[in-house]
């Protein structure tokens, strides 16, 4: 039986970003679910505990912020799922710093898109320590 190095949530809107990711992940040793939308990825990490979540920003029904404040509410003082944020764009539409509002928000880190897997292997090494 193969050992998994952790286990990863990819919430991203767009199925072939999520294959895409699901394809790195894996390759670098990592269990990964997706969520296509907000609510999806509240009830995964309602019920599963992530070692990291890559959260999409402009998901199609609950913005990637908000889900990310609402998954820190719900934390436990002895648990935090390292966050970080995937983004296309380094400003949001009104031309604020994206990465301060996702930091802000309690998320670990922001990354713009698109995930490759060398971006991916550098996020979690730092976070993961793998």
């Amino acid at each position: 039986m193969e050992t998994s190095n952790g286990r990863v949530l990819v919430v991203e809107d767009v199925k072939v970003a999520q294959k895409v990711a699901i394809i790195m992940l894996n390759a670098l040793g990592y269990e990964v679910d997706t969520a296509d939308n907000g609510a999806q990825a509240l009830e995964l990490v309602s019920h599963r505990i992530y070692d990291i979540i890559f959260m999409d920003l402009g998901l199609p029904d609950i913005d990637g912020l908000t889900v990310a404040e609402t998954i820190r509410k719900k934390e436990g003082q002895n648990r935090h799922s390292i966050i970080i944020a995937l983004s296309a764009h380094s400003e949001n539409e009104n031309g604020i710093d994206n990465k301060k509002n996702c930091l802000d928000a309690g998320m670990d880190d922001y990354i713009e898109k698109p995930l490759t897997k060398e971006l991916a292997l550098k996020v979690l090494q730092k976070f993961l320590h793998t």
